[in-house]
């Protein structure tokens, strides 16, 4: 089950679809404030002041879960960082995993987000982009990280 519900909204005389957060209450986040401040730096933001920038250069809002990958990477913090930075899609989504407390970027492309499939490579659990559009890229665990493995069409 996707986190995100659609929802319609009228933008002049068009209507677009867009993510709505679910209304459920998410449990606290299993890491620490320096791991998430470690995971921002190990994705390309820096710290200015109170706020966080990314690679160009502009302020951004975040978002962040903990996901299961199931296998040998277990649990993970999923960072969505918002921008205009990152095109029509907004946004762009790391994984962190957290090895001997160092942080490990085992995913990062500009996606709304991710959900984690049902299927499995390598024993870790496939991930599917948040992406505009009707058709989905599905990634795939290669040992090592997140590659593209194929495409799910609506």
């Amino acid at each position: 089950m996707s986190r995100f519900t659609p929802v319609l909204l009228l933008i002049g005389t068009t209507l677009a679809a867009l993510p709505a957060a679910a209304t459920e209450p998410e449990a606290p986040l299993p890491f620490t404030a320096e791991q998430k401040e470690a995971a921002y730096l190990a994705i390309g933001l820096t710290k200015a002041g109170q706020e966080w920038l990314d690679v160009c250069g502009m302020s951004v809002m975040t978002e962040e879960h903990a996901l299961d990958l199931g296998g040998d990477v277990g649990e993970v913090l999923e960072v969505i960082v918002g921008s205009s930075c990152y095109g029509g899609t907004g946004a762009e989504t790391a994984l962190i995993d957290f090895v001997e407390a160092k942080p490990h970027v085992i995913f990062q492309n500009v996606a709304l987000g991710v959900t984690v499939q049902e299927t499995m490579t390598n024993g870790v659990k496939d991930i599917e982009l948040g992406v505009p559009g009707f058709e989905y890229p599905v990634w795939a665990w290669n040992g090592k990280a997140y590659a593209f493995a194929r495409t799910r069409k609506e």
